[in-house]
């Protein structure tokens, strides 16, 4: 038999297509429950390990480490947001002077 019709392979391409992205999508949910899971349990306060001597030092562990990691995620934010702020501000400060520069116009500027 010679090559398949051009449609019959375009709908193959497009079944795999969908059967790839539904097996991702599967996959995506079954993680998602994984984490709301997780972010129960680190809500109610239950240590990742709880049986014998491994458990407290994991409470311990686990106590001490999310408000440090916590406070250096927002201090990484925080550093982030600034540094587009200035860019932000930075572009629109050239923006405006062009803009200006166009009209014949200019800013005054200090100079230290």
């Amino acid at each position: 038999m010679g090559k398949e019709p051009h449609n019959i392979t375009r709908l193959v391409r497009k079944n795999t297509a969908y059967e790839a992205a539904d097996r991702h999508a599967r996959y995506l949910m079954r993680e998602d429950v994984s984490s709301q899971w997780h972010v129960k349990d680190l809500q109610r306060g239950v240590p990742p390990m709880v049986e014998g001597e491994e458990g407290r030092t994991a409470k311990s562990f686990h106590n001490r480490a999310i408000p440090v990691e916590l406070q250096a995620a927002n201090d990484a934010l925080k550093r982030e947001r600034a540094a587009r702020m200035r860019e932000l501000f930075d572009a629109d400060r050239v923006r405006a002077e062009a803009e200006l520069n166009a009209m014949g116009l200019s800013l005054v500027k200090q100079r230290d």
